[in-house]
């Protein structure tokens, strides 16, 4: 990829900026990608999500400030994300799956998790 930023340009007005890794992220996904894999798993990631003030949301990236930019030729997408984790006030592990249709509308269910309480 080409541009008409002078590299010199970019580093003064950007600092230093690299594709990241993921595991940097605070909020890091099972995606373990570098460099050209990472942006493209990245621009790939995104999905609707009408809570968004974007209207989009990634996979790679959660609650990404980014729109996404090629929406028009990859189109709406759907996505289905589970977490696993604590129940609040620890009385167990509870499955957590969200299912985003194509207009970013999301369906929610929470399933407790058999054989995994905490103890208390």
């Amino acid at each position: 990829m080409t541009i008409a930023m002078r590299p010199e340009d970019a580093k003064l007005w950007f600092g230093k900026v690299s594709a990241r890794h993921v595991g940097d992220h605070p909020r890091r996904t099972s995606f373990d990608f570098k460099g050209t894999d990472y942006l493209y798993t990245l621009l790939r990631g995104y999905y609707r999500d009408a809570s968004s003030p974007t209207g989009w949301n990634n996979v790679v990236y959660p609650s990404i400030g980014m729109p996404h930019v090629l929406w028009q030729r990859q189109g709406p997408r759907e996505a289905t994300i589970e977490t696993v984790r604590h129940e609040v006030g620890g009385k167990g592990m509870v499955r957590e799956v969200s299912v985003y249709d194509a207009a970013g509308n999301v369906t929610a269910t929470r399933t407790p998790l058999e054989g995994h309480a905490t103890e208390g």
